[in-house]
């Protein structure tokens, strides 16, 4: 199919002061504020439409002034609800909808945590092959969660038949959220549901986005309707996507894995985010109000709008958005290849009918719904966002007197073995090596004159140390740990715990 071609409208000098004078008149009506303040709200928290709302929200501070915008957002809003850390949290969940093959399978699983005083979003992927339990009544593969709730609503008998849909998505949204923060352990009041089908219209309503393919695909069995397949192909180059070529990339999946799905997924939201803010066609009203309509079709969400116009608050500065996700393609071995979230793994077949599925690490067919590792992983990612911001080097050093070590049963290889558990949530551990002196005590030395304590209040969690130096002599890593006698002592008698 031949790609779509876009062209960038040139806007002139006149056109701009048209659209100036067209929103000051606008804006001066208080009720069309609010409507446009709950469509902004809203995009705030779909993640797709983050810098569209920061652009609109500075062009609306340029013309009536920071303080008013700030005024609404403060006189009609209830405020969103916030975990214990202060954050808020959203469930993501993108399905084809009606008219796809896949109907509401969930083709897209995330986890959005914002913290508002860090001004960071951390988004989880949670991959649709894992197994869950919902409350005893369904057992299948979370991607299906939602579709079998939709199934199985009890509708209200006094409901009107005009709000059926909509109370049957609303139900079946909870409770997928309802299983996410079992997965997570993270309070989840809120959802949104993106139909990708007009996602695709979106993209091209923005003319296209530019994504750098990092590896080509060839799948010959990507879904089409009537239980059929075409094949799409994606060569491995810098590249301009229509609409349908970019959904078609986020979803292709039988030569590859959930995981590089997701990482695919958030290709496209970075590239759609890039464009919003890049594109000129944004001064214009006419590609707004598309947009918005877009937006009214595409999203279904339970944060209301007085929810959403407390949103505003929050739009002058774009958030750094963090993406992470679950995955079983991680060795313990070999340090070097430890993938931050790898926290799955593959169970036997046999034990769920011969169906391929993943089960977090503790988990079993007896009790598939252990989810201490994984709660501890969205824990580390969603609530010390700082350890991203400090972005430290870390080097680890064997630094134990090998005749105390040589006294305890699991004394080998403890500096690679700590290196595989901190890279497994997101440490930058770049070296592992031996030291030429021994130590009693195991120290945290930080070179240079950043400050790293978020790191280090973090890294304390997994090292048990409290002995931390300061020195200003040059290194070419930020933090430098170096195992002590103490380390062994505490460890040695067991076999190493590479997750907590």
């Amino acid at each position: 199919m031949r790609k779509k071609s876009f062209k960038k409208k040139k806007v002139s000098q006149r056109d701009n002061l048209l659209v100036a004078e067209s929103w000051k008149k606008r804006l001066t009506d208080p009720f069309y504020l609010l409507r446009w303040g709950v469509f902004l709200g809203c995009v705030l928290l779909v993640m797709f439409f983050w810098r569209t709302l920061r652009g609109a929200a500075q062009y609306s501070i340029n013309a009536i002034g920071y303080q008013t915008v700030k005024l609404v957002s403060q006189s009609f809003w209830d405020p969103m609800e916030k975990d214990l850390n202060g954050n808020i949290n959203v469930l993501f969940i993108g399905v084809g909808g009606e008219n796809h093959a896949g109907g509401y399978l969930a083709d897209t699983v995330i986890v959005a945590s914002f913290d508002p005083a860090l001004n960071t979003v951390s988004m989880i992927s949670i991959p649709r092959d894992l197994f869950i339990n919902y409350k005893g009544q369904y057992a299948q593969k979370i991607n299906a969660l939602f579709a079998w709730k939709y199934n199985n609503v009890v509708v209200p008998e006094a409901l009107d038949e005009s709000m059926i849909a909509d109370y049957k998505v609303a139900e079946s949204a909870v409770a997928l959220a309802e299983k996410a923060a079992d997965i997570t352990w993270l309070d989840i009041p809120y959802y949104a549901l993106i139909d990708f089908a007009w996602f695709e219209e979106l993209i091209d309503t923005v003319g296209g986005i530019d994504i750098e393919i990092p590896y080509a695909i060839h799948d010959v069995q990507y879904p089409w309707p009537n239980n059929t397949y075409q094949t799409f192909s994606i060569a491995a180059w810098m590249q301009n996507l229509d609409g349908e070529t970019a959904l078609k990339y986020a979803r292709s999946r039988k030569t590859t894995s959930d995981f590089s799905r997701s990482q695919r997924q958030q290709l496209i939201i970075k590239a759609v985010l890039k464009k919003l803010t890049d594109s000129e066609s944004l001064t214009s009203v006419n590609t707004m109000k598309k947009l918005y309509e877009q937006y009214k079709k595409m999203v279904k969400t339970n944060v209301t709008a007085r929810n959403a116009v407390a949103m505003i608050d929050y739009a002058y500065d774009m958030p750094e958005i963090l993406t992470f996700g679950y995955t079983t393609e991680c060795s313990n071995a070999v340090w070097r290849t430890m993938k931050p979230g790898c926290l799955l793994y593959f169970p036997p077949r046999e034990w769920f009918n011969g169906m391929a599925t993943m089960l977090p690490i503790g988990a079993s067919s007896a009790q598939v719904s252990n989810y201490d590792m994984t709660a501890f992983f969205a824990y580390v990612v969603a609530h010390n966002a700082w350890i991203f911001k400090e972005k430290a080097s870390i080097a680890i050093r064997n630094a134990i007197d090998p005749d105390v070590a040589a006294s305890y049963v699991y004394r080998n290889g403890l500096a690679w073995k700590t290196a595989a558990k901190l890279r497994r949530y997101w440490f930058d551990v770049q070296e592992v090596d031996n030291d030429e002196k021994n130590l009693e005590k195991t120290t945290i030395y930080v070179y240079g004159t950043g400050s790293f304590q978020h790191s280090i209040d973090l890294l304390e969690k997994f090292i048990p140390t409290e002995v931390v130096e300061v020195g200003s002599w040059d290194s070419k890593h930020d933090i430098v740990i170096l195992l002590g006698n103490d380390y062994v002592q505490k460890i040695g008698d067991k076999p190493f715990n590479y997750y907590r």
